[in-house]
């Protein structure tokens, strides 16, 4: 790769009004994940020739991998002008106003995208935020017409289906369903795992194991699997010590993964190490600020006698997050009982 990116330098260098080579580093640099050379690249490409449409979309894309939202915002509503472009650029509209919680606004760019490559992707998101939204009637409508339009699908859509139950609490009626796709699917992955965490909630934890081992036989380092197999385990204290050689591995694949070290804090805290364990939550916590995190490490400051600086981690996840169900467990548990 190495060699590849200077190589093509040098071409660029030479032969400077050569657009194509230019455009081939640019996609090396991406590769290589170098995201701020290839928008240097694409940025003297369009000063070259401003009518390279192609390229200041790709400019777009780029810029939202480093998180400069607002120059790709310039960028993608510069090609709304674009009729061939608009669709593509109003999906990328939509998707950088989900990424700010501005769900009305995003929802307004991803309706649209009526034709071109992007329907199907801005339907899904626009289903995904009415259910945030708990809109759950219009998501349901929405998707049914989906379903009807687009056959190819089946499989996205069932998905789809499936967590809208969850989002609903309807965990019987998704597990149902997942269960059924399986006969078709037997060897999907993310039907497995997807069923294994609905399997859990209607406590069928033996199902729950079996679905995330098969992934394991198919596919042993899958993180996702591995991570919710050891976090499934910590339910049995006599499978503590399987619960951590699965989450050891996983953390070993991804050691920065908040919810990994996450999982891997509350094995610590479930083997009694309140320090150790103290030490992991509020690590996973610095990274990924998320309810279910946030739950763990309230109790264990509970627990070693924290319990001000447990209320008020508690007292702000729950201000965002009312009817969050592991911030409502704790509340229940922990802080009625000291009452």
């Amino acid at each position: 790769m190495n060699k590849a990116k200077t190589l093509l330098k040098e071409a660029s260098f030479k032969y400077p009004d050569n657009n194509k080579i230019s455009k081939i580093l640019a996609q090396v640099l991406i590769k290589a994940e170098d995201y701020d050379a290839a928008a240097e690249v694409y940025q003297d490409i369009i000063s070259a020739d401003p009518r390279d449409i192609e390229s200041q979309f790709a400019l777009g894309l780029v810029y939202l991998q480093v998180d400069k939202d607002e120059q790709a915002e310039d960028v993608f509503k510069k090609l709304l002008e674009q009729p061939e472009w608009k669709y593509q650029a109003s999906f990328y509209l939509g998707k950088i106003e989900e990424k700010h919680d501005h769900s009305k606004k995003a929802l307004v760019w991803f309706d649209k995208v009526t034709d071109g490559p992007f329907v199907f992707d801005a339907s899904i998101s626009a289903i995904s935020l009415l259910a945030k939204d708990k809109q759950f009637d219009e998501a349901n409508s929405r998707l049914n017409l989906l379903q009807s339009k687009f056959p190819k699908q089946k499989l996205r859509l069932l998905l789809v289906q499936a967590e809208l139950y969850s989002q609903q609490k309807q965990y019987e009626k998704a597990f149902n369903l997942l269960t059924e796709a399986l006969v078709d699917f037997p060897d999907q992955k993310e039907l497995l795992y997807t069923r294994a965490l609905m399997a859990e909630r209607v406590n069928k934890p033996d199902i729950a194991e079996a679905d995330l081992k098969k992934i394991l036989a198919m596919d042993p380092d899958n993180v996702e699997a591995l991570n919710a197999l050891g976090y499934t385990l910590l339910n049995k204290p006599d499978r503590y010590a399987d619960a951590e050689k699965y989450l050891q591995h996983a953390l070993s694949l991804e050691p920065d993964a908040a919810v990994i070290i996450d999982s891997y804090g509350w094995l610590q805290f479930k083997l009694g190490n309140n320090e150790k364990a103290l030490d992991y939550l509020q690590q996973a916590y610095e990274k990924q600020p998320e309810n279910e995190i946030a739950a763990h490490l309230a109790e264990v400051l509970w627990v070693l006698g924290r319990k001000d600086e447990a209320r008020k981690l508690f007292n702000k996840a729950i201000k965002d997050a009312p009817d969050d169900e592991y911030l409502m467990d704790f509340q229940r548990r922990i802080l009625k009982g000291a009452q």
